[in-house]
């Protein structure tokens, strides 16, 4: 269960050293942007007809 590199002499994010490789998904910033727009959107939308 030991990783193929060393750790010591990588600086990176200890949480994102946790999860497997290749497993990673971390979405682009715009995708986030987008989905706080549309929520904020839905939530205009649902309080109007309420």
């Amino acid at each position: 269960m030991s990783n193929s590199y060393n750790s010591s002499t990588l600086s990176i994010n200890p949480v994102l050293g946790t999860f497997p490789a290749g497993n990673i998904n971390i979405q682009p910033y715009w995708i986030v942007v987008l989905q706080l727009i549309f929520v904020q959107f839905l939530q205009r939308i649902w309080n109007y007809f309420q």
